[in-house]
C-alpha cells in the first residue's frame, strides 16, 4: 500500500469527526429520537459509528497519521457542532427539527466519505474500502430515515 500523506491523513480527521459528532448528537437529542426508536435501536446507531471511528484510528495509526487526524478531527468536530447547535437552537426535544438538521448533516458525511473512497482507491486498501462502505451505507440509511420522517410530517401537518 502507498503511503498515506497529510491529505489523506487530514481527511480520515473529518469523517472521524462526523463519527464523533453524530454520537454527540444523539446523546443530546435523545428524548426526540426516543419518540421513534428504542434504546436498542439508538444504541445500535452510537455502536455504528463508533465502530466507524475505532476503525478510522486503526488505519490513520498503522500509517502513522494520527496526530494529523486527531488534530484536523478537533477542529471539524468545532465545526459542525457550532452549525448543528445554531441550526437546532433550543429545538433538542423537537424530532423534525432533529431529522432536518441530520438531513444537511448526513448529505455532508456522504460526501466526505466520498472522499475517503477516493484516499482508498489511491492507496490500494481493502480496510478502506470495506470502512467506505459500511459508512456510506450507515448515512445513506440515515439520510433514508430523515427524508421519510419529514415527508410524512408535510404530509401530516398540511392544514394545520
Amino acid at each position: 500500500m502507498p503511503e498515506m500523506n497529510d491529505f489523506a491523513a487530514r481527511k480520515f480527521g473529518e469523517v472521524l469527526a462526523f463519527a464523533e459528532t453524530f454520537n454527540d448528537t444523539v446523546d443530546r437529542a435523545l428524548e426526540a429520537i426516543g419518540k421513534e426508536r428504542s434504546d436498542e435501536q439508538i444504541q445500535q446507531l452510537k455502536d455504528t459509528s463508533t465502530d466507524h471511528a475505532n476503525r478510522i484510528k486503526a488505519i490513520v495509526l498503522a500509517a502513522g497519521t494520527s496526530e494529523s487526524t486527531l488534530k484536523k478531527a478537533e477542529a471539524t468536530n468545532k465545526k459542525l457542532r457550532t452549525m448543528r447547535d445554531t441550526y437546532i437552537g433550543d429545538s433538542w426535544d423537537e424530532l423534525t427539527e432533529i431529522y432536518e438538521w441530520l438531513g444537511f448533516f448526513t448529505g455532508a458525511a456522504i460526501v466526505h466519505w466520498a472522499l475517503i473512497e477516493g484516499v482508498g482507491e489511491s492507496l490500494e486498501d481493502d480496510e478502506t474500502a470495506g470502512l467506505v462502505k459500511d459508512a456510506k451505507e450507515f448515512y445513506q440509511q440515515l439520510m433514508n430515515d430523515s427524508i421519510k420522517h419529514l415527508q410524512l410530517v408535510g404530509r401530516n401537518r398540511t392544514g394545520d
